[in-house]
């Protein structure tokens, strides 16, 4: 707190008020009507910022005179950065005159403490969306709880003589490879496009091509029958197994 900030402050009051504005004295009353201003406190705090109060006394021969004063000094002291966080009546019982007690509060050096940032899977959550029976439109699958995958695997083959010592590991191969599957949970939605259609590839033992998006605004591409399927009010889970890698897709 500076000599000029208790300048700017007095000019404030000063260009707001009809009445004499003056820096207080514990000694010397304000006059009548008048108004006195002071430096109540100054704190720095832990977090570095600091706490600025001003205390402006009104005294007048009236309180309605002093709601005007107040309603004044608040416009005057909001362009410093001041704001009105406490207020009280008084009088003096000597001479009966009513005082107003103002105490103005400013803020610096407040850190700025940036938003947490938005986890991708909330930003970006699971997308399941299906080619329609013609392969003209992708139908949105609503609702979508959870998807998982299953890898592809190659069961290990043993070949080994029956002869052979069995104290020996067994010489192993490789089998052909079955692949992997997606498997997508989603709320029960009663005659959902996107859900009727996995079921018809179910039940006609169809192929197709479907998308998937999770944690990126990028959808991935994939294909294949659909070998398992259960919708019911409980929920609606199917699995896709899938021909291929999946390949990023523009839209």
């Amino acid at each position: 707190m500076t000599a000029a900030d208790m300048i700017a402050i007095y000019n404030a009051l000063r260009g707001a008020l009809s009445i004499a504005v003056f820096r207080a004295w514990p000694q010397i009353p304000s006059p009548l009507p008048g108004c006195a201003f002071s430096l109540q406190s100054w704190q720095r705090l832990d977090d570095g910022s600091a706490r600025t109060d001003i205390l402006v006394s009104f005294r007048a021969n009236s309180p309605e005179a002093n709601d005007g004063y107040t309603a004044d000094a608040r416009t005057a002291l909001q362009p410093l950065g001041y704001a009105l966080s406490r207020a009280e009546d008084a009088v003096e019982y000597d001479t009966g005159f009513f005082l107003r007690n103002l105490v103005f509060t400013a803020w610096a050096d407040v850190p700025v403490i940036p938003d947490p940032p938005v986890p991708p899977e909330q930003l970006y959550p699971h997308v399941f969306r299906i080619r329609n029976a013609d392969n003209t439109a992708w139908l949105l699958l609503p609702d979508v709880l959870d998807m998982s995958f299953s890898p592809a695997v190659r069961a290990p083959i043993v070949q080994q003589p029956l002869s052979q010592d069995l104290s020996m590991l067994p010489q192993l191969d490789t089998g052909k490879v079955a692949p992997g599957s997606l498997t997508v949970s989603a709320r029960f939605l009663y005659e959902d496009p996107a859900a009727e259609r996995v079921r018809e590839l179910f039940f006609n033992s169809g192929d197709s091509y479907f998308s998937i998006r999770y944690r990126s605004d990028r959808f991935y591409r994939n294909h294949g029958p659909v070998t398992s399927f259960f919708a019911s009010p409980l929920g609606l889970e199917f699995t896709i197994a899938c021909r291929t890698v999946f390949l990023r897709v523009s839209t």
